[in-house]
Formats: structure tokens, C-alpha cells, sequence
């Protein structure tokens, strides 16, 4: 007999009916122990017929099942079960879920703009589920939801509790808006939004050539623009939504700052018109010498430093320079802290790491690469 190239598992209620939209997630290991073991695992959503099939599952393991997101996700039904691998005798696997009955309702409601005018074409998607009675929240579906002409549209049936939706349409800001089921239909009012144009300068005054500007909102709605010298307006950003907005730009192109980011917080006004440059900080210097075990100058040796600040190091990432012919490095305007610094992209030894404060210009250090 021919090896199978597949291993088949089929996800069914109680009733033994096919559960579509099921999440499989297939692990080498039993996913209770509270062991961390290596990679996650490989992960599948059942088809119409309630199956999915794999290579992946021909092997032997543990299987997690949660009920479909519009069901009420892991918070009706998370089942962990040892799963046998493909077999002859039974090719197919089968995982009755006990589903949690959980109420759902229909809900309906009209997209409008600033005016009260409907907005057709609008698109509403269901970003998180909250059920009611239960602790905890099931992510929604890629599914979009179109508005017609009227700006109406109508959502699933989903369990009773609170709904997060997305709403977008072209020429509105993007907006997160919460609803509760059961509830009768609502309108959901978006804005234009605010639009802010300048440009993106450096420390001492001069536009920077080329970076990306990106605004979030607490509820991960992203408006990016490109940031060029070379034109009227450095930046443009559009259809931003109002409130307090994390500002991150992304130097890729400049003399002293290549591959920098920069953080920042904003606050936006409904529908305002901003038209501001940024100057990015002034900061620090950390510079100094790379020398070989010899002492001679180490010539265009790579130099990384990293803030000892998490929150710091967590955007800004690894900073790396290249020394000059006579083993000298400069990063300029670095935040105030401690860093580590080290040569040499491969992992150095540790007693070639050196944690200095922000402003230390005569750092001394070994490198070790064969030149």
C-alpha cells in the first residue's frame, strides 16, 4: 500500500455536524505542560466539511480544537486531545467539540458621515468578540461587511456580549467602534479626519532625505506617509483619526543617522488641518576606537550599541556603525542611558562588552574578526 501523504481531522458538535470555521492546531508535545518547548504550533481552520488535512498530521501528537470565532472561539470550546497519527485502519480522526451554548443574536446598524449623510460602500469587519458570561475573547473574522447606499448593513448572528468592529471607507479616518448584542440598530458616525502635512528635520534643522512616518492609535489604527527633501511638502498624512497617537519615524537615508527611529507621542484634533515640522532630538554621543588584540587600529570594524532601557531598545533596535580607517566610531544623538556596546557582528565574549553612560566619547574597544 502506497504511504498516505496526508493525515485527515474532522471537527463535529455534539450532533456529529461538521463544524466549518473550526481552529486545529497540531503539536508535537502535550500543550497543557507547562514546559516551553521551541516553535508554536502549525495551525489550520476546517473547511465546509468540517476537516483539515495536512502532511504535518501524519504524525503522532496532541491536537487543541477551538470552536469557530462566530460560535464564540476558545471561550465556548478549547478542547486539548492525544491525537494517533494516520491510520489504516481509521484514516480520518475524528474531535467532537462540546460547544458551549452561547445566545446569539443579528445585529444591524448604518455607517453616516460627520453630517449624518449614510456613507455608502463603507466596510465594517468584526475585530474581537467579547461573550457574554465568559472571561475571555475570541478574535473576529477576515470577513468585511459592505454598506449599500442607504449605509446599512447587517453582521452574522454572533454571541450575545460585546462586539468590536472596524469601520473604513475612502476619505474617512478609520475608526474602532463597540456595540452590544443584543441591541437594537445603531448609527456609526466617522470622520474625515485630521490631515498633517510638514516635513521631518534633524537634529540641526536639515530636512531629511528619506524616512517613514508612521501614527497609531491605542486601538492599532496605522496612518503612514514616506518623508522626502525633495519635494514641496516632506510628508503627508491623511484621514488621521482624533486622540492621543504614537509617532514613529524610521530614518533610512542620512549622514549621521542611518536605520534610526524615533518615538514620539501626538495628540490630534477632530478634523484638523496641522501643517508642522518635526525635528527629531538632539541626543548624545558614544564614540571611540576599535583596536585588534594587537592594538593596531581595526579599520572599518562593525560597532553595535544597544539601550539597557527595555522600552528603548525594544523600537529603536540594535544601532551599528562602521569605524573609519583609523578604527574610530562615532553614534550620534543616542538617548540618555547606559548602553552596550561591543565590535564585531558575531556575538562577542562578554568581557568585550562595555556598559557606558550616554556622552562617553574615549570607549576603547576589541576586535576580534580575523582582517
Amino acid at each position: 500500500m502506497a504511504s498516505p501523504r496526508f493525515g485527515i481531522v474532522e471537527v463535529v458538535d455534539r450532533q456529529g455536524r461538521p463544524l466549518a470555521g473550526a481552529e486545529v492546531a497540531y503539536y508535537g508535545y502535550d500543550p497543557r505542560e507547562t514546559l516551553q518547548r521551541g516553535e508554536g504550533p502549525e495551525t489550520w481552520t476546517t473547511n465546509a466539511a468540517g476537516r483539515v488535512c495536512n502532511e504535518a498530521l501524519l504524525e503522532s501528537g496532541f491536537l487543541e480544537v477551538h470552536a469557530p470565532g462566530p460560535l464564540g472561539g476558545w471561550c465556548v470550546a478549547n478542547e486539548v486531545v492525544p491525537y494517533r497519527g494516520w491510520r489504516a485502519s481509521a484514516p480520518v480522526t475524528r474531535v467532537t467539540l462540546p460547544v458551549k451554548r452561547i445566545h446569539r443574536s443579528r445585529w444591524h446598524g448604518r455607517v453616516v458621515g460627520g453630517d449624518g449623510k449614510p456613507v455608502a460602500r463603507a466596510l465594517v469587519s468584526v475585530v474581537r468578540i467579547y461573550p457574554q458570561d465568559t472571561k475571555c475573547s475570541e478574535f473576529g473574522s477576515d470577513r468585511w461587511f459592505k454598506t449599500g447606499g442607504d449605509g446599512r448593513f447587517a453582521l452574522p448572528p454572533l454571541p450575545d456580549g460585546d462586539i468590536e468592529l472596524r469601520v473604513e471607507a475612502d476619505g474617512y479616518a478609520k475608526s474602532i467602534v463597540f456595540v452590544a448584542l443584543p441591541g437594537g440598530p445603531r448609527e456609526l458616525p466617522i470622520e474625515a479626519g485630521a490631515r498633517w502635512t510638514g516635513r521631518v528635520l534633524d537634529p540641526g534643522g536639515a530636512p531629511v532625505e528619506r524616512c517613514l512616518i508612521t501614527l497609531r492609535t491605542q486601538d492599532d489604527i496605522e496612518v503612514s506617509s514616506a518623508c522626502m527633501s525633495d519635494g514641496a511638502v516632506g510628508f503627508d498624512l491623511i484621514h488621521l483619526p482624533p486622540g492621543q497617537l504614537k509617532v514613529r519615524i524610521r530614518v533610512t537615508t542620512h549622514p549621521t543617522l542611518p536605520n534610526r527611529t524615533f518615538v514620539d507621542q501626538v495628540v490630534i484634533v477632530p478634523n484638523e488641518r496641522r501643517q508642522a515640522d518635526i525635528r527629531l532630538p538632539a541626543g548624545l554621543t558614544l564614540a571611540g576606537q576599535v583596536v585588534t588584540t594587537s592594538g593596531e587600529p581595526a579599520a572599518g570594524a562593525t560597532v553595535a550599541a544597544v539601550s539597557t532601557d527595555r522600552e528603548q531598545s525594544s523600537w529603536q533596535g540594535m544601532l551599528e556603525v562602521q569605524a573609519d580607517a583609523n578604527g574610530r566610531f562615532v553614534f550620534h544623538h543616542v538617548a540618555a542611558g547606559q548602553w552596550r556596546v561591543a565590535a564585531d557582528k558575531l556575538i562577542p565574549k562578554p568581557e568585550d562588552i562595555q556598559t557606558v553612560n550616554a556622552g562617553t566619547t574615549d570607549l576603547k574597544l576589541i576586535s576580534r574578526a580575523r582582517r
